[in-house]
């Protein structure tokens, strides 16, 4: 049947579709089940948000992609809370019973997501798991009894606003840079409430709104004027009409016979609006009773759930799980509320999800047993298929040529990549072109493909196939291989940095002044007219910089505060210590350009540039470039064409992406029929190097060994052989590799992972190695000879700046020991196949702990290190925990 009219069904189904109705979808493989909910969304389907449920939280990441491969971002409005077209609604972290602080920022995401529904500023779908559309939320008349509106050209109760701020969970702070803080500056008042991107200045004039502007956090300039500033709460422990919060924190400790002492601590915390720890396992008291995420959706909004028996399975085992913590708990005499505060069980979820027009979506139909059931819901069959073997199919034999295949790509780049390698197997793609260029919006409405192979640039996870469509929807992940995804890094301030980074008391050094110590942001005026100014303080003085001027001021480093002296202002030992140090440069200069020029002198090998079997490669690298990375690899690849030999420093922190880096350079080395060596300073480092080259590599036409301590005599010899031989391609070693009896072929790349690491007799002999070789150094703190030669031009340098991909966020959580949160923290992460670092602060207490650990996790491979055990074992121990032979 043709997918249009399938589609139409599905339109008219839904259009005038009541309470309670639901169209099963059958067939859904991949992303066909975003495409649909995207198709609805731009027909108008409801007029009103479209709610897309999964089972599981990592789901939602996956979907809020793929919709956004459907959905056109929206233009840009000057409304600055105009949402983006997809939003999801994180879930809570951690247990409502755990004694931890919860993540602060998923509940202000939370918040700011209920506000956006409330309050007219909602995105044209919201994703969900289970975990977070069932757990309770402030009901909607409490919430918008503490939100509140302040209004350009406006009278305002300054005092008033303080208070509600307080009152609504916002933080007093000296400067306003994250969400959820307020700082006060005389008539000015800094807010940042988190369903804004950036901070927002109230200014006043007597009791009168003078000005509402954005700003920028980190630079604190202006952004622009707004006509009004929205406010919402932070928390949800803060206090509504009707909470009877005395008589149901006592009930609550009757029940688990909690100390009467303790109760009324609790009981006056509350009362003085303190954001204590562990008040969100309270929340439920805090008003008169919590209500459904489903209280916030418009009555005209349509659900699409994907998969919905495992939805509501998921909502069964996270109750269960909430009603035994809470009776373990009160069977230890600690405070737990009933789970029903919290969650809606299983037969309230599917009462929720009942009351609304929905479109469930099955990958398996299944017919009703009897014909005394309910009847039937409309049923709509896709024939729909998972995408398998594609990458065979379209790399080597071309697949079915009836179908049109769509391949999606994540960025521009990768896309034009992506097209190099199928041209080189001898196909024709169209030129590659963005989703919102009309391509993604209309693939499930245009008529049957004809047989054309295009490219789209798209945030696509998975596709699908739908043969009587004759189309074939193919994400580039589904060829190469998953990737993690980057969001855009912010951008920083020049100089100075991120305000967030500096805290008051800290050491800076100014361009003319010297080393001062930074005293926070002041406001002065001049002439009538306020400024914002850093105050810094020196010997027998201070000084106002004016913001604008941020770049002359920089981090201090090379000692602490307390045995760093501060320069005097206008005096003569700032001036002697920048002649006495340019002096000692220019004499290391000096001697270092005679090396380096006669370095540059010696004849060096060109290497071949990238063929198709390097550009594979580079598709199968399971992450997104960061723009410092993709300037990083070119910078070397090019130096490795050059004609002269390649010296370059890669700096970048740890996780940054530097070992992609070595990874290409040592591939075209290999494929221009050189060897590559690949220097560590750990027997650690370099296992973990010869796992990550060895995966990497494991398709490609490379061979690769390692020699360290840790390979046996006979492995040691055969490695060195099959090198002397030109029988190995890369070798990744230990100082064992500087060692005389170790001799190359045709060595062509010298990789150095932190080069200071090094003694003077590895260095000697790195000399004579390198003398005309490529030679790339990684490292995360390069020692000042090394960075001076580099930022003096002796040395080329690449600087790799951008934080890693937020694959697994890091989360921090301060609580106190509970061996039962304990426990449930350990099994989540082995039970996702994880492993665990348990560190203490006691060499002597690590047995004790180590037993411990043993009976919390039963099955678990222990093991155990400190710096007092002998090297070797240290080693050994790490190796096996690297190697997976070891949980935790």
């Amino acid at each position: 049947m043709d997918t249009r009219l399938i589609l139409r069904d599905i339109e008219a189904l839904l259009e005038n579709a009541g309470a309670g109705t639901v169209v099963e979808v059958y067939g859904a493989a991949g992303a066909l089940g975003p495409a649909i909910a995207a198709h609805l969304t731009h027909n108008g389907i409801g007029h009103a948000p479209l709610l897309y449920l999964v089972a599981g939280e990592d789901l939602v990441e996956t979907r809020c992609a793929d919709l956004s491969f459907f959905l056109a971002p929206r233009k840009s409005a000057e409304d600055p809370l105009s949402p983006p077209p997809v939003m999801d609604l994180p879930a809570p972290e951690v247990s409502p019973h755990a004694e931890m602080q919860a993540d602060r920022r998923t509940v202000m995401r939370r918040l700011a997501l209920l506000y956006r529904l409330g309050h007219g500023h909602a995105p044209a779908v919201v994703v969900a798991s289970a975990a977070a559309v069932f757990r309770r939320v402030v009901p909607p008349m409490r919430f918008a009894d503490l939100c509140r509106v302040v209004e350009a050209r406006s009278t305002l109760d300054r005092e008033a606003l303080i208070k509600d701020l307080a009152r609504a969970g916002y933080g007093r702070a000296q400067v306003v840079e994250d969400p959820g803080t307020f700082a006060l500056r005389g008539a000015v008042i800094d807010v940042f409430p988190p369903v804004y991107k950036h901070p927002v200045r109230i200014e006043l004039f007597g009791d009168e709104v003078e000005s509402l502007r954005l700003y920028d956090a980190a630079t604190q300039r202006t952004l622009r004027p707004i006509d009004k500033v929205e406010l919402h709460p932070v928390r949800e422990t803060v206090v509504t009409a009707g909470a009877d919060t005395r008589s149901r924190l006592l009930a609550a400790a009757d029940q688990a016979a909690y100390p009467s002492s303790k109760t009324r601590y609790l009981l006056e915390q509350i009362e003085r609006g303190e954001d204590f720890f562990g008040s969100e396992a309270l929340a439920p008291i805090f008003h008169d009773r919590l209500g459904s995420f489903f209280d916030y959706l418009a009555p005209q909004t349509r659900v699409v759930v994907e998969d919905p028996t495992a939805i509501l399975e998921e909502a069964r085992r996270s109750f269960s799980r909430v009603r035994e913590s809470a009776l373990h708990r009160r069977a230890e005499h600690r405070l737990a509320l009933d789970a029903e505060e919290f969650l809606l069980d299983e037969e309230q979820a599917r009462l929720a999800l009942a009351a609304w027009p929905r479109l469930e979506m099955r990958a398996v139909e299944i017919t009703p047993s009897s014909a005394d059931q309910v009847p039937a819901a409309p049923r709509v069959r896709l024939t729909a298929e998972p995408n398998t073997s594609l990458r065979a199919e379209l790399l080597h034999e071309r697949g079915d040529e009836d179908l049109g295949h769509a391949l999606v790509a994540p960025s521009r780049a990768h896309a034009d990549r992506l097209a190099g390698v199928l041209q080189a197997f001898g196909l024709a793609p169209e030129a590659p072109r963005d989703h919102s260029e009309g391509g993604a919006q209309h693939l499930l409405t245009r008529s049957a493909a004809r047989p054309c192979l295009e490219i789209l640039v798209g945030p696509l996870t998975r596709g699908f196939r739908l043969p009587d469509a004759r189309l074939a929807l193919v994400a580039e992940e589904e060829i190469f291989g998953a990737r993690a995804h980057r969001a855009a890094p912010a951008a920083s301030a020049p100089g100075f940095g991120d305000l967030a980074e500096i805290a008051e008391g800290d050491l800076v050094v100014h361009d003319e002044q010297g080393v001062g110590r930074y005293r926070g942001l002041k406001k002065l005026t001049l002439r009538g007219v306020a400024h914002d100014f850093l105050h810094l303080e020196y010997d027998g003085g201070g000084l106002y910089v004016p913001v604008y001027r941020i770049g002359v001021v920089h981090r201090f480093v090379g000692g602490t505060p307390e045995t760093v002296r501060l320069d005097k202002l206008g005096g003569a030992t700032w001036v002697e210590k920048r002649r006495r140090v340019s002096a000692e440069a220019r004499k290391l200069a000096e001697n270092l350009l005679q090396l380096y020029a006669q370095r540059q002198a010696l004849p060096g090998h060109a290497f071949p540039p990238p063929d198709v079997i390097f550009r594979e490669f580079e598709e199968t690298f399971p992450f997104e470039e960061t723009a410092d990375q993709d300037k990083a690899i070119a910078a070397v690849l090019a130096d490795m064409q050059g004609e002269a030999p390649m010296d370059r420093l890669v700096c970048g922190d740890v996780g940054y992406g530097k070992t992609e880096v070595a990874l290409r350079a040592s591939l075209l080395a290999a494929l221009g029929g050189r060897q590559v060596a690949v220097l560590a300073p750990t027997t650690v480092l370099v296992e973990q190097h010869a796992v990550t080259f060895a995966e990497r590599l494991r398709d490609f036409p490379v061979r690769v060994a390692s020699l360290s301590r840790f390979r046996s005599k006979r492995e040691q010899r055969d490695t060195i052989a099959a090198l002397a031989a030109g029988k190995l391609d890369i070798v990744i070693g230990t100082h064992r590799l500087l060692s005389r009896d170790v001799h190359f072929r045709n060595l062509g790349l010298l990789i150095i992972d932190e080069e200071q690491r090094f003694g003077v007799t590895h260095k000697e002999r790195l000399k004579e190695m390198r003398s005309q070789v490529d030679v790339l150094t990684l490292t995360a703190t390069p020692i000042p000879r090394t960075l001076q030669m580099a930022m003096s031009g002796l040395r080329e340098i690449s600087i790799i700046a951008t934080p890693p991909a937020d694959r697994l966020a890091i989360r921090t959580f301060v609580c106190g020991y509970d061996p039962e949160l304990l426990r449930e923290a350990i099994a989540k992460e082995l039970g996702r196949g994880g492993q665990v670092f348990f560190v203490h602060n006691r060499v002597e207490d690590l047995p004790k702990w180590t037993r411990e650990v043993c009976v919390l996790a039963p099955g678990a491979r222990v093991g155990m290190a400190h710096g007092q055990m002998p090297e070797a074992k240290l080693e050994r121990v790490m190796i096996d925990f690297v190697d997976g032979r070891y949980d935790i």
